[in-house]
């Protein structure tokens, strides 16, 4: 039909005349001269504000948006219908498996000539380049600085971070002070220490702390160099690359077996090309490393020994000095880059560094001298041109040191550094080595392992457990750089099919754990070839009775039948408090019995709460080390006598994640491995057994394997909590129900600053507890302490209690915190069972946990948002109106749809109003001065809300800097929206 010419009506424009339709947009001349023809979308305009006067034409149009409105709901139900067909592929329910049994191996093709690997990987890296920028920016947090020492002109400083990270060492970053930033470099990490290098002095008294700083690392420059370093791969004429690229699977031998042994391996390493020494843990790799490094030097050849992390090469040059140090001369063994071990940091001959200042004793007073001269003129406006004269003077040293230590690295017998070291230094490029050793190379890209052989002439080892952690990949593009050197070379297969394979020696004996822990791992993950040394079982027999609740080397904490949750961090990460709190106590009673004690857990925010314990704990009683928490990939190359590994996974978590469950490649069996093989004399996991076999976690999974094998009499319950020994000057205390009041009301009463509380479903009917409650908190809010009750569901709330509450949904722990400093876990006592699976989970054991430390009640604050303070009661409890969001909500409505606002505060701490329709409707507004005054105040003007410390009304204006609430008394106290 023509709609040209026909007559309609605009709700504000009035009538007018239709001129053009094209392009789904309808242009109208309007009678009044001022409005002229305007354009609005076609046919959607005709549903909402412009109206035809044909009545055949208003048919005709209604009919027109009918067929579109059509096709969208059904293009709209085929993507919900595509998303529901995906999402049930991965969704974990009581019908099938959490994953298929099967191990699904990420697959790269085999190369026959270096130039296509070349540009395979070159095409990888790159993608993973553009991964990295696409999410980085990010600036984290760091703090407690303090000055280390001034290395080659470079300053080095420690700090504290909240967030555990994962960047190799050596990664360029851009550290913030302010606005202002500057070039630096991460030099090493361990938990959550890091220690950064910069060429700016942000302080260098040992005494003085920097309270923080920021940086953004720069991590695809170490990608963007080691695409530089493969690309030129093509000219190196290297005989052992090209043999690496196309010779692996070639070299498997069907019908052999796999060779073994210390021995095997040393007379391996000297008499062929390439070789690869499988180390399990325990087995003595890192020796077996030094003897072969010996053997070299005796030789009078040149080594190379890299490595993933500072820890595998300070304990490399360490151990291979102890056994050389008779026998060899000064500089003959170096290591190159910035040592995490102090004996190597101390040593004056052992780094390249170190060495060089020994030998230029003059050039180092001079560099003194004029430090101290320029420290003394650094603000004399006077003294600019010799300011200038002497950082010139300054820089000639620097690079005069610099080019002694090229010198001394290239004239050394053994080199040790990290591998992202040699690919940005060009101190390590230039030199050739007879011998290249690489160790962890299971962790490192395949890329970094070519560009390692390419510096050796005669000999290549490789060293490392494919069973362990693989290389770190962030990209879905580039996911092929997680396939490590084993897997590349054919030596993972042929191992599963039991071949042997020409370069391939296995360390077959651990020394380290007792040999009921390292047997779960051996007929897992190492086909039953690892052995335990004799003897090991008689010395780890002590470690053994550290949890004397549990009677063998390997035990499970089951928390099945608690109310333990598993929430969700703004990082994507996992918590649990409850788990974390009862790992804690596991791993303080050992360590209060003289055990080394380790807690690893698969996420970063389970790992970070328990190291704030562990902090804490170390500061009551002013010791410098303690008990050590980390996630697995922090937790790698390190040992003690007895690790705890909290799982975390439990109900509220609709399924567990890759960490946990995920086959491909073995991911979670090698996490795993690396968990339990850290362990020497006890290894216990603290996991929700109920909820895992509900889930189906798999058989074929090491972890899976244990939860079931473990007999009833290494398993502890929450009946065997009360048999928990904790000393009472810890941070941590267990309660019974009946002894935890008087001392958590004696808590609330010496709130100074705040009380947070989290009410979960249903709180334990109990009267006289909430009378008390009650009267206590209203004490405290006259003193000027700030309360804020937060309940899953107000309703279930006593209506004294209920008065004082907002709602939020997302409360799923009883928890309180006060004055940010003690935590109480458990408390309100709660009712609450799980329902999952359509079936009622009952709670058997409700445990009361109180925690004083203020790192960790600040992280559990974090965690958990408690800072969400604004009520999301959707309907009001029979009409009552106890707080300016309930007033809001019975109140406002939304101009749009007509539902309830109600009071939000966005990430930035912001008050807003936002409609409860949300997301059909995203209608928000600003919290006016007089909707908060309507609640303040009567219609008459009688004031009706008091300030609770001083009695005198509280008004409501608008400021510059926006709403601000104050009382009228002398202080004018200040209130913020969710406190009235």
């Amino acid at each position: 039909m023509n709609l040209i010419g026909k007559k309609v009506t605009h709700k504000k424009y009035g009538s007018g005349t239709i001129t053009k339709i094209k392009d789904n947009s309808v242009f109208i001349k309007f009678d009044l001269v001022e409005y002229g023809i305007k354009q609005f979308g076609y046919p959607d305009s005709f549903d909402k504000f412009i109206f035809l006067e044909d009545r055949e034409a208003t048919n005709y149009i209604h009919n027109e948006i009918n067929q579109i409105n059509n096709k969208k709901q059904t293009a709209s139900a085929k993507r919900e219908n595509e998303k529901r067909i995906t999402l049930n592929s991965y969704r974990r329910d009581s019908k099938s498996p959490i994953q298929s049994a099967e191990v699904k191996k990420t697959q790269i093709p085999k190369f026959d000539n270096l130039d296509d690997f070349c540009d395979y990987y070159v095409k990888k890296l790159q993608s993973e380049i553009m991964r990295i920028k696409n999410i980085g920016g990010k600036r984290t947090v760091i703090m407690d600085g303090h000055f280390l020492e001034i290395v080659n002109g470079k300053y080095y400083y420690e700090f504290e971070t909240d967030t555990e990270l994962n960047y190799p060492n050596e990664t360029p970053i851009s550290i913030w002070e302010g606005e202002e930033s500057y070039d630096g470099v991460i030099e090493s990490i361990f938990e959550f220490t890091v220690v950064i290098s910069t060429g700016h002095d942000f302080g260098h008294d040992r005494d003085d702390e920097i309270p923080s700083l920021e940086f953004s690392a720069e991590q695809w420059r170490l990608f963007k160099s080691l695409c530089e370093k493969v690309s030129s791969l093509r000219l190196s004429n290297s005989s052992i690359v090209k043999t690496l690229v196309e010779g692996g699977h070639k070299s498997v031998q069907p019908g052999k077996s796999i060779r073994t042994g210390q021995n095997t391996a040393l007379i391996m390493a000297s008499s062929q090309p390439i070789t690869f020494i499988w180390g399990p843990p325990g087995t003595g790799k890192t020796q077996t490393l030094a003897k072969i490094s010996e053997q070299f030097i005796m030789l009078g050849k040149k080594v190379l020994m890299l490595s993933y992390s500072n820890v595998s090469v300070d304990g490399a040059v360490e151990r291979l000095y102890k056994s050389l140090e008779k026998d060899i001369k000064p500089g003959t063994i170096l290591r190159f880059g910035y040592p995490k071990n102090e004996f190597i940091k101390n040593h004056e001959c052992l780094t390249s560094y170190n060495y060089v200042i020994r030998n230029n004793s003059e050039l180092l007073k001079r560099r003194d001298e004029l430090r101290r001269e320029l420290n003394r003129i650094r603000n004399d406006k006077n003294q600019t041109v010799r300011r200038i004269e002497i950082e010139k003077e300054l820089k000639k040293i620097r690079k005069q040191l610099s080019e002694f230590e090229k010198s001394v690295v290239k004239d050394a017998f053994f080199v040790a550094t990290t591998v992202t070291k040699a690919v940005i230094d060009a101190s390590i490029n230039g030199i050739r080595f007879d011998a290249v050793i690489f160790d962890e190379a299971s962790m490192s890209y395949v890329p970094q392992i070519m560009f390692g052989a390419s510096l050796a002439t005669d000999n290549f080892i490789c060293m490392g457990d494919f069973c362990q952690l693989p290389p770190i990949v962030q990209g879905e593009y580039s996911k092929e750089l997680s396939v490590d050197i084993f897997d590349y070379c054919g030596i993972t297969e042929a191992v599963r099919r039991k071949f042997g394979h020409e370069w391939l020696c296995m360390l077959d004996t651990q020394y380290r754990m007792h040999s009921k822990i390292a047997e779960f791992p051996s007929e897992m993950m190492y086909s039953g070839l690892l052995k335990t040394a004799d003897g090991i079982d008689e010395k780890r027999a002590e470690i053994n009775e550290s949890v004397p609740q549990i009677r063998d080397a390997c035990g499970l904490m089951d928390i099945s039948g608690m109310l333990s949750v598993c929430s969700r961090t703004h990082d994507s990460s996992r918590v649990n408090i409850l788990s974390a709190l009862i790992t804690f106590s596991l791993a303080l009673q050992s360590y209060n019995e003289g055990f080394e004690v380790g807690v690893i857990t698969p996420y970063s925010a389970q790992s970070r709460l328990l190291h704030c314990m562990a902090i804490d704990q170390r500061e009551r009683y002013s010791e410098n080390s303690g008990i050590v928490s980390a996630t697995v990939h922090q937790f790698q190359g390190s040992e003690r006598d007895v690790i705890l590994y909290d799982a975390v996974e439990c109900y509220r978590s609709q399924y567990p994640s890759k960490l946990i469950s995920s086959m491909t490649d073995n991911y979670a069996n090698r996490l795993f491995n690396v968990a339990m093989t850290r362990a020497r004399g006890k290894f216990v996991a603290v996991a929700n057994i109920k909820y895992l076999l509900d889930k189906k976690l798999s058989e074929n999974l090491l972890f899976g394997q244990l939860i079931r094998r473990i007999n009833s009499c290494n398993r502890m319950t929450g009946d065997n909590l009360k048999d928990i020994i904790i000393d009472k000057t810890s941070c941590i205390s267990l309660y019974e129900t009946n002894d935890v009041k008087s001392v958590f009301f004696s808590d609330i009463i010496k709130a100074q600053k705040s009380i947070i509380i989290d009410i979960t479903d249903s709180p334990k009917n109990d009267n006289q507890f909430f009378e008390k409650l009650v009267e206590s908190l209203e004490e405290a809010k006259k003193t000027g302490v700030k309360v804020v009750i937060r309940a899953e569901n107000k309703q279930n709330l006593p209506n004294k209690i209920r008065k004082m509450a907002i709602e939020n949904k997302n409360v799923m722990n009883p928890i309180v915190i006060i004055d940010k400093k003690v935590l109480w876990y458990g408390i309100p006592e709660s009712l609450s069972n799980f329902i999952a699976e359509g079936h009622v989970i009952s709670t058997l054991y409700r445990p009361i946990f109180r925690f004083e430390g203020r790192r960790t009640a600040r992280a559990v604050y974090t965690m958990l948002d408690m800072n969400r303070t604004t009520d999301e009661t959707k309907l009001l409890v029979n009409g009552e109106i106890n707080s300016l969001s309930d007033f809001i909500l019975a109140n406002k409505k939304c101009v749009n749809c007509g539902k309830p606002m109600m009071l939000k505060k966005s990430h930035k701490r912001k008050f807003f109003l936002s409609c409860t329709g949300y997301p059909g409707c995203e209608s928000t507004e600003v919290l006016s001065d007089e909707l908060v005054n309507q609640y303040l105040y009567s219609p008459d003007g009688k004031s009706l809300k008091h300030c609770n410390i001083c009695g005198s009304s509280i008004d409501a204006t608008i400021s510059r800097y926006g709403l601000y609430i104050r009382c009228c008394g002398l202080n004018k106290h200040k209130f913020k929206p969710d406190e009235i």
